[in-house]
């Protein structure tokens, strides 16, 4: 399996019709903008977001780069204690300039597809809407990939 390189964690919410919360953990590879998870639930813990890491890494390999969005998810200790890093170190810095990049993606899937606010009910018709506005994104951009790929 080609290594990933990069990957990519946000976060999308909105709520039910009745009123509840619920948010989807989305994983996504930086360099082929490929959705490798998308959790959804009404609450997810730092010690539910390192699960979830831990079984990606099972099952797809460790990545070299993880780049997390701002969340208190994200700076829990749960996350910390996961990662074994600080601010300190070397791979802070770049994980701050991927961020965003990051942005590019969820940003775009948040306001030009519509899904900074979801209007479905039920949590596989939440993945299916998103599984398919990382296709719409994906379809977008392959002339810029084209483009850019050595001959």
């Amino acid at each position: 399996m080609k290594k990933t390189l990069s990957v990519l964690l946000d976060f999308v919410h909105d709520q039910f019709v009745f009123g509840r919360r619920f948010r989807i953990l989305n994983i996504v590879n930086d360099v082929t903008r490929e959705c490798l998870a998308a959790i959804p639930d009404t609450s997810i813990s730092g010690k539910r977001v390192a699960r979830e890491l831990t079984m990606l890494i099972d099952t797809r390999g460790k990545p070299q780069m993880i780049v997390f969005e701002n969340g208190a998810e994200f700076t829990s200790n749960a996350i910390l204690g996961w990662d074994r890093r600080t601010t300190r170190q070397p791979g802070f810095g770049i994980n701050q300039v991927c961020r965003e990049r990051s942005e590019e993606v969820f940003g775009w899937i948040k306001e030009q597809a519509g899904l900074a606010k979801f209007k479905v009910r039920g949590r596989a018709k939440a993945e299916a809407v998103f599984t398919f506005a990382v296709a719409a994104y994906n379809l977008i951009r392959i002339p810029k990939l084209l483009a850019e790929s050595p001959a």
